[in-house]
């Protein structure tokens, strides 16, 4: 529908005009190219061909051997018995947190790399303190960045911390394949080679680039913009038959006979409107206000909650919830309230900011506040401003599986009870034996 939008003024390929699709990391539709590209570790090539979305975590872990369709495929959820986490956090991007905690008790074993108590963290079996950004030497690159950032480390990683390299070179050494994990370098070594690669695919294109220690030491390096006028789809709208579109008919297509043969009931061969799911599951009469949640101001997604910024926009230690006027009079919320907001599927608290910047019928919970579940609340509510708590995970149809969570319906009220503390940002709890830690969250949950 986007794509049908920005044809109608007949403005795609036009400087201003047309459309992009996804402007985040990974959103590299109408982006510049840069000349090189960086040296890069090498991925290898994963030998288990099976692979889920993203979304589909609970889904995976819950219901192994469950078919799904994907692309007009039908493919199986693997039986999963251990989790390894990496990088990222999915008790902040995922949805419905409770499903997904009950999630994580199915797997015999979960391992997580952590540099933060965070939620995740705090649902593993075994955490691995790895080093923190200024506690490592790198560089920052990509093939979209112009520019190369020398990334020198500030100071040691503390206590047993390492950085990843670090540990998987030892649990390599363990399982007799260091040499094939490492190549027979270590971390500087590595850094070198990659460093050489950058240096050489630059010298291609007639940038010459420092050494590696003149570099780490020096400051950031700005590349040349190789095509600093260029506009998305430009070259197909000269010449549509010289730069034709990647579709079976090179050109825009408002219907796709791919799709429309693959007979998906939720998603047909053109844009079609389908009454939002969570409209008929929760019910408008008891949960009536649209819950909207966007990125904060404050932090980079859930990174640096525990920061002062992000603690400084608090309100009494929550997230705050935008809550238009007329909706926050008619429930008795004054500005500075602690409200809940529920549905049926949790229940979290938040601080209102009563606000003529949302709209009637709606309110506005940041994402990112640490999840911190009260297991002495019914549904575990969250204490902290968690909108996950409340979205759904269903999928935007059978043909991508992908999250479809801003249709979510909510209900909203005062407390008038003591709310209690806020205990995401404090280190869980330790119980000490002779030969093992156990890391606790709560005085119920080990």
């Amino acid at each position: 529908m986007t794509v049908a939008l920005a044809a109608m003024p007949g403005q795609i390929g036009l400087p201003g005009g047309g459309f992009t699709i996804g402007y985040a990391v990974n959103g590299n539709i109408g982006n510049i190219e840069r000349l090189f590209r960086p040296g890069a570790m090498p991925q290898g090539k994963n030998p288990v061909p099976d692979f889920i979305l993203v979304g589909m975590i609970s889904e995976m872990l819950l219901s192994p051997g469950k078919g799904y369709t994907y692309l007009g495929k039908t493919r199986t959820l693997p039986d999963t018995k251990m989790v390894w986490w990496a990088g990222g956090n999915p008790f902040h991007h995922h949805q419905d947190l409770n499903r997904l905690r009950m999630t994580f008790a199915q797997p015999d074993t979960i391992v997580v790399n952590e540099i933060n108590w965070t939620a995740t963290a705090r649902h593993a079996d075994i955490v691995l303190p790895v080093a923190a950004p200024p506690e490592r030497t790198d560089f920052g690159a990509g093939k979209s960045d112009n520019a190369l950032v020398p990334m020198p480390a500030c100071v040691a990683p503390p206590g047993e911390a390492k950085t990843e390299f670090e540990i998987y070179r030892a649990l390599s050494k363990r399982l007799s394949s260091l040499d094939t994990f490492s190549d027979g370098l270590d971390e500087r070594g590595w850094l070198l080679r990659l460093w050489d690669e950058t240096v050489a695919a630059a010298a291609e294109h007639g940038i010459a680039l420092p050494d590696w220690d003149t570099f780490i030491a020096g400051d950031v390096v700005t590349l040349p913009t190789p095509s600093p006028d260029q506009v998305f789809l430009a070259g197909f709208r000269e010449d549509p038959d010289a730069a034709p579109l990647p579709t079976p008919s090179g050109r825009i297509e408002l219907f796709s006979r791919t799709i429309a043969e693959m007979g998906l009931a939720d998603c047909p061969g053109n844009a079609s409107w389908f009454e939002p799911r969570d409209w008929q599951r929760a019910g408008l009469d008891g949960h009536p206000l649209a819950l909207l949640s966007g990125q904060p101001g404050t932090r980079l997604h859930s990174q640096l909650d525990n920061g002062a910024t992000s603690l400084a926009a608090k309100v009494r230690q929550r997230e705050p919830v935008l809550i238009n006027p007329l909706d926050a009079a008619e429930r008795g919320i004054s500005d500075g309230n602690v409200v809940e907001l529920f549905n049926n599927r949790g229940r979290c608290l938040a601080g209102a900011r009563v606000t003529d910047d949302i709209r009637q019928g709606c309110v506005f919970l940041w994402t990112g506040a640490w999840y911190d579940p009260d297991f002495a609340e019914p549904d575990h509510r969250d204490r902290h401003g968690n909108p996950n708590v409340l979205t759904h995970d269903l999928r935007t149809s059978s043909l991508t599986q992908s999250t479809a969570a801003h249709s979510t319906q909510v209900g909203l009220r005062r407390l008038d009870s003591d709310p209690g503390d806020v205990e995401a940002h404090e280190p869980p709890r330790f119980t000490f034996a002779k030969s093992s830690v156990t890391l606790r969250t709560n005085a119920n949950e080990d």
